[in-house]
Order: structure tokens, then C-alpha cells, then sequence
């Protein structure tokens, strides 16, 4: 294990994760729902290369590539970028 991987360890230990994929408006950005970032989360933890995550409100699915941090709909193969971000202060 690299010292990097390490450092991540610890510091996604210490502080929330959360998920997020960015808006059509490039710069804004939406936290995923508290299920789907466990199912995310739990798949990144695991040193999976993708998930896949049903959506919330609609009958879509998502594969979250974490090769390339984009979010892929299995319907209309539209992808957006995908980041992973530690909160220190909430």
C-alpha cells in the first residue's frame, strides 16, 4: 500500500464522506442520496473499478466508473463527472 493510500485511509476515517456528481452547468454540484453513497462508497472501499446505483425518483440506473470518475445512465449512456469529497466542517 502506498503512503497516499494510507493518508486517504485515515483522513475518509476522520471525516464524512460524500459522493457527488456535477449539474449541467458545469461547476455545480449534487450530493447523492444517503443510499446510494453507501452502495458507492462501500464499492470504492472495496477497490471496485465500477458500481452500478439505481436512481432515487426515476427508473434509470447508473454506472459509476471510478477509472474514469464519470457516472454513466445505462438508458441514455449520458456521462458527468463524478467526485468523491471529504467534509472537514459541517
Amino acid at each position: 500500500m502506498h503512503l497516499e493510500d494510507v493518508a486517504a485511509q485515515q483522513l475518509s476515517a476522520t471525516f464524512k464522506v460524500q459522493w457527488q456528481c456535477e449539474l449541467e452547468n458545469a461547476g455545480h454540484w449534487a450530493d447523492y442520496h444517503a443510499s446510494q453513497q453507501k452502495k458507492i462508497e462501500t464499492a470504492w472501499q472495496a477497490m471496485a473499478h465500477e458500481v452500478e446505483v439505481g436512481t432515487v425518483d426515476w427508473p434509470d440506473t447508473w454506472l459509476i466508473d471510478f477509472v474514469a470518475l464519470v457516472q454513466i445512465n445505462q438508458q441514455t449512456g449520458r456521462r458527468r463527472r463524478v467526485r468523491r469529497v471529504l467534509i472537514s466542517h459541517q
